[in-house]
Formats: structure tokens, sequence, C-alpha cells
């Protein structure tokens, strides 16, 4: 009975971590944000420096082990007659979950308990650029929503001619993209609320894009592995604030919404029009998202001034991830994010907390 207890013990080291952590977030900022996060990355890096994405191939010895040895317990216990066999392979990989989880949290996770980014927290010296002014204009205090999108929707329109001007001079090739992130984190860096001081990484390929695609997944932070990784396959116009938005995960932001403002304020501050447009199509997309569910009423009129191309890229990008919404596999994975977001990541809103990056863009325009 005891061994069997013990199997319990990291869900109940973890329960309670989460537990003080939330209740405490000024220790996750002093002591974990500040210092061991830092320490834990400045010495295990070796993972990073592996040109092939490590943390799919782990998930994928991790899946089998559990289905392989799940299936092999239950023709033992057919056999045998009993359940000992199964119940012992369940409770097995219930203990490998529950010290997972707790390596998780003391890897990275714990910083869900942050404490959170408020307004006040971005630097006004972030927007004295031409680009950030242009960004700011958009979100001042007095616009409302729908004139913000509005704003939006004018830099996107001036921004696509650059954008395809200067494939002359800069590569899109989703590798390109990805190698020239740190330089523009390295930029953007004293502009970015509660930083941490740590390397920034290059983000990888994820690889077997189509199989990700179907789960809806664009990219991941690995902490097992301290990998960024991203999925090249997604729509041109995603793929640099997507891999900004892994790459702020890597820099201590766990919560979703900070991690699109991160990744926004990243791109507005690039000198690459590539990357600006990539922030201002994203600040777009979860600009007209709030204004429809809001007043669906002032969404068209607002959509209809979109330039045709801008337009093209939106509902390209809109169509690409509808046709692999609806399958059971997709359901089965956005579920599956939700409910992580919600339990293990103690964001309320799961899912829909990415969105709540429109609250923090205008809040950043506030000041």
């Amino acid at each position: 009975m005891i061994p069997y207890m013990l199997g319990l013990l990291p869900w109940l080291i973890a329960a309670l971590g989460v537990k003080i952590a939330r209740a405490n977030p000024s220790w996750v900022d002093a002591l974990f944000a500040e210092r061991w996060y830092p320490f834990l990355v400045k010495n295990i890096t070796i993972m990073r420096n592996v040109a092939i994405p490590v943390a799919p191939i782990l998930v994928a010895f991790a899946a089998a082990w559990c289905v392989i040895g799940l299936i092999a317990a239950a023709a033992r216990s057919l056999k045998s007659g009993g359940y000992g066999p199964i119940l012992k392979a369940i409770y097995r990989r219930a203990a490998a979950a529950g010290c997972a989880y707790l390596l998780l949290y003391a890897l990275w996770g714990a910083q869900y308990s942050r404490s959170p980014i408020s307004p006040s927290a971005v630097s006004p010296g972030a927007r004295d650029t031409a680009v950030s002014a242009m960004a700011s204009a958009a979100l001042s205090a007095d616009n409302s929503l729908a004139r913000q999108c509005e704003e939006w929707i004018r830099q996107a329109n001036w921004l696509y001619p650059l954008v395809r001007a200067s494939s002359v001079n800069r590569s899109k090739a989703p590798e390109d993209i990805l190698a020239r992130v740190p330089s523009n984190f390295e930029r953007a860096r004293s502009a970015l609320p509660h930083a941490i001081n740590v390397p920034i990484p290059t983000p990888k390929p994820l690889g077997f894009d189509a199989f990700f695609s179907s789960l809806l997944i664009e990219g991941l932070y690995s902490p097992f592995t301290f990998e960024t990784l991203v999925n090249t396959s997604i729509p041109e116009i995603d793929l640099p604030f997507v891999a900004c938005h892994e790459t702020a995960h890597a820099l201590g932001y766990a919560r979703e919404e900070e991690a699109n403002l991160v990744a926004a304020i990243v791109c507005a501050e690039s000198p690459d029009p590539v990357f600006r447009y990539s922030g201002v199509m994203s600040s777009l997309r979860y600009g007209l998202s709030a204004l429809a569910s809001r007043d669906i009423g002032a969404y068209w009129p607002v959509f209809d001034q979109m330039d045709g191309n801008v337009r093209a890229d939106f509902i390209n990008r809109q169509q690409y991830w509808r046709q692999r919404q609806e399958t059971p596999l997709a359901k089965l994975a956005a579920r599956a994010n939700d409910l992580f977001l919600m339990k293990a990541g103690g964001e309320a809103d799961g899912a829909q907390s990415y969105g709540n990056v429109v609250e923090l863009l205008r809040g950043w325009g506030k000041e």
C-alpha cells in the first residue's frame, strides 16, 4: 500500500507548490523569475544547440511507452484473469505524469504565478521610435476599440507594399525569419515589461508540420529541453509573430496574453517590415475578434477598410485554420489546451486568454 501512496507524492508536492506560488507572486518574482529560472537557462542549454527538435521526439517516446505498455499490461491481465498488471501499469503512468508535472512547474511553470503585467510596467521609452509612435496612436485612451482596429488596418495597408518590396533584400524563408528573432528581441529588450536577464534563443522548426497543424498548434515552448519550437507551415503573416510569442515564453512570460503583448512589442520595435506587418496583423486579428463579439454592427465597416491585398492575407489565414478546426482531433487538442491553461496554468479564461492581449495593448498605449 505504501509504495502506491508514494506515487501520489509528486502530485501532492506540485499541488502544494502551485498553491504557495499563487498566494505569493512576489516570491515567484524574486526567487524563481529573477534567480532560479535564469540559472537554469544559462547552465542547461545543450538541447537548444541540437539542430533537430528534441522535445517532439521525447513526447513520441513517452506516448509510445504509455500506449504500448498499457496494451501489453491489458493482454497480461486477460491472460492471467486478474486486474493486477493493468492496474500496476496505470499507476506507474499516473506517477510518471505527476513527476513530469512537478518537473514542469519546477523548471518553468511557476511563472504562471508571477505578478501580472500592468500598463505602468511598460517602459514609455519603448514608444520613442517612429514605428512605436504609430502603434501607440492606435491605442490611445480616447479611442474606441473600433478606431483602434481602424488604425491597425491603416498600418497594415501602409506596411503591405514594404513587405513585398523587402523580399528583394529580406528573406521571408521560415528558417531566415526564425534566425532574425533574437536580434529583434535584443532591439526591444529595454521596452519589455518584467523582463528577466536570460539568453534569447533562436527558435527551431517544430517538424511534422502537417500533424501539428491538424492539432491547431502554431508553436510551443518546451521547458524540459528549453527549446522554442515553431510550426513553419503556418500562414506567412503569422510566422514572425508566433516565433516571437514562443520566444517570449522562453523569456519567462508564461501567460498567453502577456506572451502576445511581448510579441506585439517586439514586432512593433523591429525595423523589419516583415515582423512589423506580422505584429500588426496579429493585433488586428485579436482586435477584430473582440470587436465582433462586442458590436457586430461596427465590425463590417471597419473590416471593409482593408486594402484588397491585406484582406486577402487576413482571409487566407482564417481559411487555413478554419478547414482544420472542425476535425475531431483538432477539437480534442483544443479542449486539452483549454484545460491545461485553466488547471495547470491557472488562466481562468483558458484558451480565450490569448485574446486578452487587446486590453493589455490598450493599456500599453495609455502610457
